[in-house]
């Protein structure tokens, strides 16, 4: 073998040592959904606040406004999930989460995490049962 297809080996070998020595959770995380979900007023949900699940596939969204307690539900395709946030209520200061069903955001929803979410900067781990 020459020099360089030992080198080769060699980081094949230490990515794989570095993929297996990471926790389960971290070896079964994915994007965010955020792609799935269009937001707005809904006017089949008497103009709350909401997102329609585009996907194929069902998703699980948590939406906290600022000052408020998260509201989370999985969302089935195409539909809507509603926050309740009526037009005439709505402050326009909030953020939200989605991963596919079945995980949840490796950064909780928190005021604390605020920018975190707002940035988009979270993966999706499996869900703790």
């Amino acid at each position: 073998m020459t020099k360089l297809s030992l080198l080769a080996l060699a980081a094949l070998a230490a990515a794989s040592l570095a993929a297996a020595a990471q926790p389960a959770y971290a070896q079964s995380s994915r994007p965010h959904e955020e792609a799935c979900t269009s937001w707005g007023f809904m006017r089949d949900a008497s103009y709350t606040f909401g997102a329609v699940n585009m996907c194929e596939h069902p998703v699980h969204i948590w939406f906290l406004p600022r000052g408020e307690q998260v509201t989370d539900a999985r969302v089935d395709a195409n539909t809507v999930f509603s926050t309740g946030v009526a037009i005439s209520e709505f402050r326009g200061n909030w953020i939200a989460a989605t991963c596919r069903e079945g995980y949840e955001p490796n950064t909780p929803v928190t005021a604390e995490n605020w920018d975190t979410i707002l940035n988009s900067n979270y993966r999706c781990v499996r869900r703790r049962r």
